[in-house]
C-alpha cells in the first residue's frame, strides 16, 4: 500500500503512473549492479524477495478499506536468481496479484496467497538487448 501511496500524493510522474517496491526475506539480500541487475543472495535456503510493479490503486481513502489495481510481483526464490530493475524482466516468475481490503481475510487477496506463484506465473526473460547475462559489473 505505501507504494500506491506514492502515485495517490502524485509523488511519481511517470504516465501512466507506476511505482516500484522491493520486499526482501530476512537472511536474504539482493545485490543490483550497476546496470540495474539485481542477484539475490541466500544465507539459508528458503528466503526470497519480490520486486513489485504498483499502478493508480482503485482506491485509496482514509478510512476506507484499500483496493489496488494489479500488482505486477516477481518472485526471487532461489539463490542466484536475477531481476533486470531497468527492464523489468528477468529469469524469476512473475504473476499478477491484486488486494481487496473491502472483503474478508483470505478472499483479500487474489491469488488467495500472494507469496507462492500461481500456475499463471511465467518467467519474463530479458532477451538479448542490454548487458550480458552473466554481466558481474
Amino acid at each position: 500500500m505505501f507504494v500506491a501511496r506514492q502515485i495517490a500524493d502524485g509523488l511519481v510522474e511517470k504516465q501512466p503512473p507506476v511505482a516500484y517496491g522491493l520486499a526482501v526475506d530476512e537472511a536474504s539480500a539482493v545485490v543490483i549492479d550497476k546496470h540495474g541487475v539485481g542477484t539475490l543472495l541466500l544465507q539459508y535456503p528458503g528466503g526470497s524477495a519480490y520486486a513489485i510493479a504498483s499502478f493508480a490503486a482503485r482506491r485509496i481513502v482514509r478510512r476506507r478499506p484499500f483496493v489496488s489495481s494489479t500488482l505486477r510481483v516477481t518472485r526471487l526464490g532461489t539463490q542466484g536468481a536475477r531481476f533486470d530493475f531497468v527492464r523489468h524482466c528477468g529469469d524469476a516468475p512473475s504473476y499478477d496479484v491484486t488486494v481487496r481490503g473491502d472483503r474478508p481475510h483470505p478472499q483479500m487477496y487474489s491469488p488467495h496467497d500472494p507469496y507462492r506463484i500461481p500456475p499463471h506465473g511465467r518467467v519474463r526473460p530479458c532477451g538479448s538487448s542490454g548487458p550480458p547475462s552473466g554481466s558481474n559489473d
